[in-house]
């Protein structure tokens, strides 16, 4: 998954704006992975703009994979990924029921 990338210390390329879903799809969908797009962000994620389903944006592309291969990250959680974050969730849904 997109978590295991992060926690290896690896950057993660996702593609913006398919052009394959239906226009109702593209207004609602779009990246690859919205919450790693948003929230973790550079260096760990890079994304790119696919103009069409057979030609993506090369300038943007070539980007991201030199990125990739020149950067050294270190391992990475996500904030809301840790125990911590995760057992105050836990306990914030069973609160009442408790």
């Amino acid at each position: 998954t997109h978590c295991n990338t992060l926690q290896q210390g690896e950057g993660f390329r996702a593609t913006k704006g398919n052009p394959s879903y239906p226009d109702e799809l593209r207004l609602q969908f779009t990246s690859q992975h919205p919450y790693m797009e948003e929230h973790v962000g550079a260096p760990y994620v890079c994304s790119f703009n696919m103009l069409s389903s057979q030609q993506p944006n090369t300038t943007e592309l070539a980007h991201c994979i030199g990125t990739a291969l020149t950067s050294t990250l270190r391992p990475r959680i996500p904030d809301d990924f840790t125990h911590t974050s995760y057992s105050k969730r836990v306990r914030h849904i069973f609160a009442p029921f408790l």
